[in-house]
């Protein structure tokens, strides 16, 4: 089994922010749970974007194979 790759760490802290950022909105807005899940989207672009930005590409080098 192996760890998070240090290539991924940062696009990983973006999208958890992505997803705190969310989830503090939706409850700031007293707004239905459900609506957090919109998030994940959110936090899936983030994490290829932040990818993306760093090395050229937003997936990770197994799924690329």
């Amino acid at each position: 089994m192996t760890g998070i790759k240090s290539k991924d760490r940062l696009p990983l802290i973006a999208a958890s922010l992505v997803l705190v950022v969310g989830n503090v909105v939706v409850y700031l807005a007293d707004a239905l749970v459900y609506l957090g899940i919109l998030a994940t989207p959110l936090a899936l672009a983030a994490f290829g974007i932040v990818r993306y930005l760093l090395y050229g590409s937003p997936l990770p080098d197994p799924i690329q194979d």
